[in-house]
């Protein structure tokens, strides 16, 4: 390892659930890649994303810092920019390159007011594509670019931030030829979700037979067991359902059902899904033989996760931005050619994948953690279990905020005067199906998960941050 300092990979995807890996007992897909990098290191079945939507989660990984902070808000309705000293103060890529690293950045970007690679510090490989291209012939060539250019003196922390499987955000949305944004008209009378005129970063989706209804009968996952809706839900997240922008395919948004049903809808937009992710399969187990070609395999720490996971028909929701498990859990892997602990899962600790990168990776690159990381370093894991680590962390989302710990997990959601709060025994009620919120037998653990969040809100009131 070049000056007893490791090389550092972290592979971002997008949109990535933690269960969608065969490793983690899937049987709908097959993601013989991932589950061989996995088996390489420490895969955490409990991290969480510290805010289930791309920019804020993205922007929470650059900077160690939560969303209520990284969107340096002026009031309850207007948020300004980071300055340029901002973020060279509290930067992961400022951070890795003043202590000598090459930070090179390839694929997606996408973060808001926050600046651009270059402003971090990085150094960005995807030629014409611009930032926020994250196209694994994009990321592919920029890696080979960069493995071939690069100082052999120097370590590297490399970003590679692939696109999918985001795509399916796309699937089923009318989306004019050659445009990104969806319209609001249905699909035009008697054309296919599945003609590759239409644009968005899915295309071209995977095709399934035409013979739709025997196809998703033999071919497509069921429902998931928590597809019905509470009647005690927070009323907030009923909105996501009734949002019709999309002009989503599914036939009670006057979409291009072709004759099916909503659950065969459902249905086939799971069996999409899972294809985009063994595509990114294919994609990781590409870039991880480039890694080896150029004989840097046996010598990179390598953290994979993705921005934040996918609802895909839980609660009747779809895409991101909940706070219940599907969207907020992510796949997270740390890889130690030095420590390889074979086949390790860890089911236990509760990891903030966003506020607790920053620390890792300075804790491998032998940088002092900064005071204003709120997160812990991983590393420790990798030789056995640290002496203390939290009980409890905190996910954020546009309208509430989530306690997780071993056994509970406390939602509060604003604009929901009827149903505000969630309380959910995750230990007996894995899929959050009983909300025990207003059961009077809970009120003690109600009330410690309220004072949890408070004291959250408090700690980070006045925090160390890089800038004061």
């Amino acid at each position: 390892m070049t000056n007893n300092r490791p090389h550092i990979l972290h592979i971002i995807t997008d949109q990535q659930s933690a269960d969608a890996l065969s490793c983690a007992g899937n049987s709908w897909v097959s993601t013989p890649n991932m589950d061989a990098l996995a088996a390489r290191g420490i895969r955490f079945e409990r991290a969480y994303s510290p805010h289930p939507l791309c920019v804020p989660a993205r922007a929470s990984m650059l900077t160690g810092l939560p969303s209520v902070l990284t969107e340096k808000r002026i009031s309850t309705t207007e948020r300004r920019s980071w300055t340029d000293k901002e973020i060279q103060a509290g930067s992961i890529g400022w951070t890795l390159k003043q202590a000598g690293y090459d930070v090179p950045y390839i694929g997606k970007w996408h973060v808001a007011d926050i600046g651009d690679p270059p402003d971090h510090g990085f150094r960005c490989y995807n030629g014409d594509a611009g930032y926020y291209c994250g196209q694994a012939d994009v990321v592919l060539a920029g890696a080979r670019q960069f493995f071939t250019e690069r100082d052999a003196e120097k370590p590297f922390y490399m970003t590679a931030s692939l696109i999918q499987p985001h795509g399916i955000c796309y699937w089923g949305r009318y989306m004019p030829p050659n445009s990104w944004q969806p319209q609001s008209t249905p699909w035009p009378e008697g054309d296919d979700p599945w003609d590759k005129k239409y644009t968005g970063d899915g295309y071209p989706f995977p095709v399934p037979e035409k013979t739709l209804p025997k196809f998703i009968e033999e071919h497509c996952p069921p429902l998931p067991e928590n597809f019905e809706i509470a009647a005690d839900e927070p009323e907030i997240l009923q909105s996501y359902r009734d949002v019709d922008e999309l002009g989503f395919v599914f036939p009670k948004t006057g979409g291009a059902s072709r004759g099916l049903s909503e659950e065969q809808c459902w249905r086939l937009y799971r069996w999409t899904y899972y294809r985009l992710c063994e595509q990114l399969d294919k994609q990781i187990g590409d870039l991880l033989a480039l890694l080896d070609e150029y004989h840097l395999g046996g010598n990179t720490i390598i953290l994979f996760t993705s921005d934040h996971g996918e609802a895909l028909g839980a609660h009747q929701l779809r895409f991101k931005n909940e706070l219940y498990e599907e969207p907020a859990r992510v796949p997270f892997f740390l890889i130690d050619p030095d420590h390889i602990p074979k086949n390790a899962v860890n089911a236990q600790a509760i990891v903030n994948q966003g506020l607790d990168i920053f620390p890792t990776i300075c804790d491998y690159a032998q940088i002092d953690i900064p005071k204003f990381c709120t997160g812990s370093s991983l590393r420790p894991f990798i030789h056995g279990t640290p002496p203390y680590w939290r009980d409890h962390t905190v996910v954020e989302c546009r309208v509430g905020r989530a306690v997780i710990g071993g056994r509970w997990k406390y939602c509060s959601y604003t604009n929901s005067p009827k149903h505000p709060e969630q309380l959910f025994d995750l230990e007996h009620d894995p899929y959050e199906q009983k909300n025990r919120a207003k059961d009077p037998a809970y009120a003690d653990i109600l009330a410690q998960q309220r004072q949890y969040l408070s004291d959250w809100l408090q700690s980070i009131g006045n925090p160390d941050l890089p800038w004061h």
